[in-house]
């Protein structure tokens, strides 16, 4: 893993002159110093956590599934289900957009 304090060493950022922009530091600079084993790592945890947000998914529905079934508290199996698309489901496609970057 790279820390911030070997980037900025790296990138000289306090020896920069008046006026000039700070360096800029963007995925595709960090995946580019990755080594190819480090790569692997990176896209095995990326299929692990794939596979543990389908068992999170497929849990998240039996108990709002179980909340459906008593009519005081389908509103909060709504809401359940609500937060899980603008969380987890949010998250999962920015990993995905960093994967086909990564590729």
């Amino acid at each position: 893993m790279i820390k911030l304090k070997n980037i900025l060493k790296e990138s000289y950022v306090w020896e920069r002159k008046f006026g000039e922009p700070l360096p800029k530091l963007t995925l595709d600079t960090v995946l580019s110093e990755q080594t190819p084993a480090e790569m692997k790592r990176f896209k095995k945890k990326i299929s692990k956590l794939k596979d543990l947000e389908g068992k999170f998914r497929n849990t998240m529905y039996d108990a709002s599934e179980i909340l459906r079934n008593s009519t005081d508290t389908v509103k909060v199996a709504r809401e359940l289900e609500s937060e899980y698309k603008k969380n987890i489901t949010a998250f999962m496609r920015s990993l995905m957009r960093i994967e086909k970057r990564v590729r």
